[in-house]
């Protein structure tokens, strides 16, 4: 006898992304910052700390196309240093916000910070 499908138990298997809405919106709607206005000038590249994954250009890139990756790399919970200076790249964006917005979005789409970072 058929039952129908069986349910499926993907929620729990993969982190929540599609209900959110896309980082460039979410980032655009919190701080005001365009990242697409990112212009990979490689100002910030300079900032990079050990163990980062991506630089800082890779993760607006990753942050613009809407990747996971922008939510699961080490550079995004490594990029504390950056988080206290008044650091703005060429095209005047605060990449101290954008930053802990993707931070709290990682968490809200159940990312989890690497536990290296004591989160």
């Amino acid at each position: 006898m058929d039952t129908g499908p069986e349910p499926s138990n993907t929620s729990t298997a993969s982190p929540q992304s599609s209900r959110r809405g896309p980082l460039r919106a979410i980032i655009l709607a919190s701080t005001g910052e365009d990242i697409g206005r990112c212009t990979h000038c490689d100002l910030c590249e300079k900032y990079l700390q050990p163990g980062m994954d991506l630089t800082i250009g890779e993760l607006m890139q990753s942050a613009t196309r809407d990747e996971g990756r922008a939510l699961s790399s080490r550079t995004l919970w490594l990029a504390d240093d950056l988080l206290g200076r008044a650091l703005r790249c060429q095209a005047g964006l605060d990449i101290a916000s954008i930053v802990l917005v993707l931070q709290r979005e990682a968490i809200e789409r159940g990312y989890e910070p690497p536990p290296e970072n004591g989160r």
